[in-house]
């Protein structure tokens, strides 16, 4: 298969996934409900959260911290493997700040998310929660770490790197081949 091939056979094997759509019209019904029973004060975080003030998704500009966080981290466990001494702290600081970073991104997130239809909101529906998912993984490598088991707390991290990975080629086709937040009224 050729790396251009790719795009086609994402979009191919999400089309076949018919299955997740009544998990999305659940979600989605849940986020439009949770903004709406908050009256205005729902409608204004709404915006906040897609982005008006910027003109464009708040969701890309977030990803940057939790992402950078993790990246940072699987470099700083790597010099660990290697034999560096001290750097601890600095992963555990820089893998907490991924985790609090990614709150809010995810926020974003779905909020772009709960407005989308078709093939976009079953990609975007996967992509969602493999960050989640990746979050709670960063979140027991955290607790591992802090309780002395450095290893497995790597080992976490890394599987938590991979899920990102796979997640953010998922962002990636949303935004270049099907368009999503590039375009259109923000609301």
């Amino acid at each position: 298969m050729h790396t251009t091939q790719l795009p086609q056979q994402v979009d191919r094997f999400f089309a076949r996934q018919d299955w997740l759509d009544d998990h999305a019209d659940h979600l989605q019904e849940l986020i439009h409900d949770g903004f709406s029973a908050a009256g205005e004060l729902g409608h204004e975080v709404e915006d906040v959260l897609h982005g008006k003030f910027l003109g464009h998704p708040l969701h890309p500009v977030l990803i940057e911290l939790p992402i950078g966080a993790w990246v940072t981290v699987g470099v700083l466990d790597l010099l660990e493997v290697l034999g560096v001494k001290g750097l601890e702290k600095g992963s555990n600081a820089v893998l907490g700040i991924g985790l609090l970073g990614s709150g809010a991104a995810v926020a974003a997130g779905w909020t772009d998310w709960h407005k989308l239809k078709r093939l976009p909101r079953r990609i975007g529906l996967v992509h969602g929660l493999m960050n989640e998912t990746a979050q709670a993984v960063y979140l027991l490598s955290l607790i591992a770490r802090l309780k002395g088991r450095r290893r497995a707390g790597r080992m976490l991290a890394l599987g938590g790197l991979s899920i990102i990975g796979v997640s953010a080629y998922l962002g990636g086709h949303l935004v270049y081949k099907h368009r999503v937040g590039m375009g259109g009224p923000l609301r």
